[in-house]
């Protein structure tokens, strides 16, 4: 992966506690991470924003950090916010279990 693209997660709960302590994410260029539900503080050293931000900032890539909702954060992110970057997703429709609980 290019290290200068602009990285963004969406998901500011366990989930993306856990991808932050057990890859190499915190290494790449995250910008900051997004979720609907909880803003205006911090998770490790990212501050957490509304999904709007995404509009009015030079993004390249959001990394979906659900296991739940991918699909539909996805979506969302999509026809709502209009966000026409890359997406990564981490789970394929037969997925059971997050990653940190296999």
């Amino acid at each position: 992966m290019n290290e200068n693209l602009k990285i963004v997660i969406y998901g500011a709960g366990e989930h993306t506690l856990k991808l932050l302590e057990l890859t190499d994410l915190p290494k790449k260029n995250i910008q900051f991470i997004i979720d609907s539900y909880k803003t205006n503080f911090k998770v490790n050293k990212y501050e957490v924003k509304k999904p709007e931000k995404l509009k009015k900032l030079d993004v390249d890539i959001v990394i979906v950090s659900s296991f739940r909702f991918q699909n539909e954060i996805v979506k969302y992110l999509k026809d709502k916010l209009n966000f026409n970057g890359k997406f990564i997703t981490l789970y394929n429709e037969n997925g059971f279990e997050p990653f940190y609980q296999v």
